[in-house]
């Protein structure tokens, strides 16, 4: 009867060391992403202060028939950054 009870016991106790663990790794790699940000932001700053323009085009383009339904299909890249998932520009030019 006592190894019947113990068994999921045992199970559930290894779960939720598990889950302690996992949490308390989870919250370093946040303050290593938060510090990563602030870095990566402070650098565009100082990007900002250079009077560098953005420049949006460059984006490589591919066509051809890719899934087979004998059309023409184009292949566009994207670039998206890390800090905002939004399109961004890849170069810089002088804008002085």
């Amino acid at each position: 009867m006592i190894k019947h009870i113990m068994k999921p016991f045992s199970l559930i106790a290894i779960f939720l060391i598990t889950v302690v663990v996992y949490s308390c790794k989870s919250g370093n790699t946040t303050k290593i992403e938060k510090k990563q940000i602030t870095n990566t932001l402070q650098k565009a700053k100082a990007v900002n202060k250079l009077k560098l323009k953005p420049v949006f085009g460059y984006r490589f383009s591919i066509t051809g028939n890719f899934d087979g339904d004998e059309k023409k299909d184009t292949l566009t890249e994207h670039f998206f950054s890390g800090i905002d998932h939004k399109e961004t520009n890849k170069f810089y030019e002088n804008g002085n």
